[in-house]
């Protein structure tokens, strides 16, 4: 499936003049703690809804609400004290075939609706709400339409126009057009240019699947399960997409999005019965109850194995030629529908494969038989059937049946001599600390989390009461200690419903998919009479202009000043001093757990230093200390801390543009129970590491390189908008050389050098690292926990700091000067069917007069200017402009052009000063 990141809206107003609300959330309601609580009972009616049950959840201060409407829609409310509400529709969406009409339908469906017919009112909206988040995904077999906000106003004016969006929508064919796809003219005037596919979900699919990483995954699933939708590519196979016909998504749409195939989840502190009476008048009540015929047919069983070799593209940063195969080996497991089974497997999984101390990492990873896992290894459970895989990518063909062995015979040995019962119990204590950590988008992720089992006939509340789950496992665990093993018997050594999948690249298989698309497009050309070429320059004509025409915003609504709190809550925070270090102590209701933060700086570092700095922060982590191999380290962390995390970061001067400090940042966290060990943790890790362990450093290269390497395919703009800071700002060079480019092709070099046994020379830079860095005194602390916790807390923080050396750092790194790199216009190619493009200016420091102006003016550039030129009339998936860091950037996503693009961010600032281009209505939103 594809996740598909979009936009968001409101709505107050009628179509033409202001929409009367008499029954709104209103603007005196108690909040949080203080709230309404809902007053239903079993049984009640409201709203066309009957209330079924009600389900408190005391491990997460949640009660649940399950309810249905007349219709056959089924809403899930969860009631609490958060003030920062969600909503969330979801449609279960079947396509069978890989046109990508669920894909395409959920961009049309947010280009204008009965009630807002303006086109494009969600990218219009992002300029009216104070949201938390607005989004729009297609997966393999829903669609959904979440939003989150804090304002009462805010959300009655997001769900009022997401209800006519998904019910209402208009889906003009000019939409279908711009969004899906069509044909075009290269000179859109010349009917004797080259014809060409134009769309920005046909260009989004040509760089989703040009990714081999999820090429891999997508026909990992499609081979695995051939019997109904999974089989096809939800998000559009860039070959198939022109196949689909509006009349086809028009379709699609009236049996898909209707109230019978629809699940609704609420969340927060508002109230349920507003919920239900505004959701009932502006969508349901108008629906009756229907059949949708959108069950998903559980899939035939293999009665024996299968194998399968596929082609894919080359890496696209080259790479080892010899270790360049994915292999996976993947099982149909159980129905989703079971959320314990679903859980003892997804446990499963884990002890499996995720972590160093898990067999088949030792089997598989440590002995450095490939770069790292595959896609499509561990569980899958966003299907109605859950799959289980195991595979490596990076591995020489002549290695392929010996991993194939080590697998099985892994396996083998776990069901035989059991899983660690450490490891074990570090997992439950993961699970523990995941369920009472806090996170401000905690009702996004339970809403989105509860989706798959649920359209599928499960019972949502099952998926949030994971205590519940983790309590029958340890009494089932204590009448079978192999309870688990015997899971990998049943679904993974003996399940004939397995394939193994090997991919090898090919040289030639992105030109050869642009040589079939180009003779395609030359059939079809050929083939056009003259009227249907004028058709073709008629349509670009008029798209064109109906892009150009202003769209008519007036009927959208906007928050007034009245709707928005005079002052946000400020969150308390007091200052000590321990030990010369500056501490930050914050009181929060954290649920017993205790939050950590901690920075060092970076000393002057030598230049040949500066590549290693990542690398030498995840080290820290990943090998040996005095005290502790890494596996000790390992499961010690995992025991009891949330994980230790170590990285460097960059902190720009507020008051000063050329002034940046470069710092070690560190965070953990633990249960009030683990404190004194997890300050004990830190402790070791940065006062004795030890790098020597020349095979746990090649693992740790060889992930590395794999990561980064996938990085360039999904997250190209980011490395290219690197490659531009690095030629304005001489802190933004640190930043290339840590992230960018610069780094994967260090890490590169790192591996050539690990495979043929020359660390000495990483092992030295580590040591020389550690002795200008880790004996330095800590430059800022953070504590963040209960108030009741606190003095232990701090008591075990001095004791830590007091075990620190206490040299200050004479010179920090980001003073000493390191050059800007040369001012050129770079290309970077990659074996894709789509561009990332970027341009960047210098800007100025954050307190400086013009520093809001930047930040508006690229908020108005990427609303108002790059989003109707790169994406509406280029195509491509995204685009738009950020400043920070006092660098003033533009960029596009998965763009079919580069010089169209770099023309319009050269006119972006002529069109910035046309005074009718930013108006103070503009301005104002």
């Amino acid at each position: 499936g594809c996740v598909l990141t979009m936009f968001a809206l409101n709505r107050s107003w009628q179509q033409g003049k202001p929409f009367q609300n008499r029954r709104s959330y209103g603007t005196e309601l108690k909040r949080g703690a203080e709230r309404q609580k809902p007053s239903l009972k079993i049984g009640d009616q409201i709203h066309g809804y009957t209330l079924k049950e009600i389900v408190p959840v005391p491990e997460r201060n949640l009660n649940l609400y399950k309810l249905q409407h007349k219709t056959g829609a089924e809403h899930l409310h969860v009631d609490c004290a958060d003030e920062n509400n969600v909503f969330c529709v979801i449609f279960k969406t079947i396509p069978r075939d890989s046109t990508g009409v669920a894909h395409i339908l959920e961009h049309t469906t947010l280009c204008g609706s009965n009630k807002f017919p303006v086109r494009d009112p969600f990218f219009e909206m992002l300029k009216r709400s104070l949201s938390t988040y607005m989004n729009a995904m297609t997966g393999s077999d829903f669609t959904c339409y979440p939003f989150s906000t804090q304002n009462a106003k805010d959300y009655e004016n997001i769900l009022s126009v997401y209800m006519d969006a998904v019910f209402y929508p208009k889906l003009d064919k000019m939409d279908f057009m711009q969004e899906g796809h069509r044909l075009e003219f290269k000179d859109a005037n010349d009917p004797t240019s080259p014809l060409e596919y134009k769309g920005v979900v046909y260009n989004e699919m040509k760089g989703a699947m040009s990714d081999i990483s999820s090429i891999f995954e997508q026909r990992l699933q499609a081979l695995l399960y051939p019997t109904d939708t999974y089989a096809f590519n939800s998000g559009g196979e860039p070959a198939e997409i022109p196949k689909l016909t509006y009349e086809n998504l028009r379709e699609f749409h009236k049996r898909h999005y209707h109230p019978s195939n629809s699940k609704f989840v609420t969340y927060g502190d508002l109230p349920l019965e507003k919920h239900l009476e505004k959701i009932s008048e502006l969508g349901l009540n108008a629906f009756e109850k229907i059949d949708p015929k959108t069950e998903v047919v559980s899939e035939k069983r293999f009665t024996e194995p299968k194998r399968f070799e596929l082609f894919g593209p080359q890496p696209p940063m080259g790479g080892d030629p010899d270790r360049q195969i994915k292999m996976c080996i993947s099982t149909l497991t159980n129905a989703i529908t079971d959320p314990y089974e679903t859980f003892c497997m997804s446990l499963t999984a884990s002890l499996l494969t995720s972590g160093p101390n898990t067999p088949m990492y030792q089997a598989l990873i440590l002995p450095n038989y490939g770069l790292d896992y595959s896609p499509g290894t561990g569980y899958t459970s966003w299907r109605k059937e859950s799959s289980f895989g195991i595979g490596l990518s990076g591995i020489a063909e002549n290695d392929v049946e010996k991993i194939e062995k080590i697998i099985f015979e892994t396996l083998e040995k776990v069901v035989k001599d059991g899983f660690d019962k450490k490891l074990l119990e570090s997992s439950l204590h993961q699970i523990e600390l995941s369920q009472k950590h806090v996170t401000s988008s905690f009702g996004m992720h339970l809403a989105q989390g509860v989706i798959e089992p649920w359209i599928h006939g499960a019972d949502p509340v099952d998926s949030i009461r994971v205590n519940a789950l983790v309590e029958k496992l340890k009494q089932d665990l204590e009448k079978d200690e192999k309870f688990l093993e015997k899971k990998i018997e049943k679904y993974l050594l003996n399940n004939p419903h397995r394939l193994t999948l090997i991919m090898k690249p090919s040289a030639d298989y992105t030109q050869k998919q642009s040589d079939e698309e180009l003779k395609k497009l030359n059939e079809i050309n050929n083939n056009l009479t003259e009227e249907q070429k004028t058709e073709i320059v008629e349509l670009a004509k008029n798209l064109k202009a109906r892009q150009e025409t202003p769209p008519n915003v007036g009927v959208l609504p906007s928050l007034r000043v009245a709707d928005i709190p005079a002052e946000t809550e400020k969150v308390k925070t007091e200052k000590f001093q321990v030990e010369n270090t500056l501490i930050h102590w914050n009181a929060q209701p954290t649920n017993e757990i205790i939050y950590f933060r901690s920075m060092l700086d970076i000393p002057e570092l030598p230049e040949d230093l500066l590549p290693y700095v990542p690398l030498f922060c995840q080290a820290l982590t990943a090998m040996e200390t005095k005290n502790y191999d890494h596996k000790g380290l390992a499961q010690a962390i995992d025991l009891t801390t949330s994980g230790i995390s170590i990285s460097p970061m960059l902190i720009n001067d507020p008051t000063d543009w050329n002034k940046t400090t470069a710092r070690i940042y560190m965070s953990t966290a633990a249960l009030d129970r683990n404190v004194e060990k997890m300050f004990q943790l830190v402790q070791e890790v940065i006062t004795s590491p030890k790098f020597s362990d020349r095979e746990l450093l090649t693992t740790l290269i060889s992930q590395n390189a794999s990561s980064m390497e996938d990085a360039v395919m999904s997250s190209g703009n980011s490395f290219a908008i690197r490659q531009c800071r690095a030629q304005l700002k001489e802190s933004e060079v640190f930043n290339e050389i840590w992230g960018g480019l610069t780094q994967l092709n260090f890490i590169k070099k790192l591996l050539h050098d690990s495979q043929a046994g020359e660390l000495d020379h990483v092992i030295e830079a580590f040591q020389r690292i550690s002795d200008l860095v880790l004996n330095k005194k800590f430059s800022k602390c953070s504590l963040t926990t209960e108030q009741k916790y606190f003095e232990k807390a701090e008591k075990n923080l001095r004791t830590f700091l007091g075990n620190i050396p206490k040299t200050p750092v004479p010179t920090n790194l980001a003073e000493v000067g390191i050059g800007l790199r040369p001012r050129v216009k770079e290309f970077t190619a990659i074996p894709g069917a789509v561009n990332y493009v970027t341009q960047a200016y210098p800007g100025v420091a954050y307190t400086h007069p013009d520093s809001p102006l930047l930040t508006l003016l690229t908020k108005v550039l990427s609303q108002s200017y790059l989003h109707k030129e790169i994406r509406e009339k280029g195509g491509a998936y995204g685009g738009g402009a950020s400043f920070g860091s006092g660098v003033l950037g533009m960029y596009s996503y998965r763009d079919p052009h580069v010089n169209r693009t770099l023309e319009t961010f050269d006119r972006s600032n002529a069109w910035a000063q046309v005074v009718e281009n930013i108006t103070p209505e503009v301005l104002s939103s």
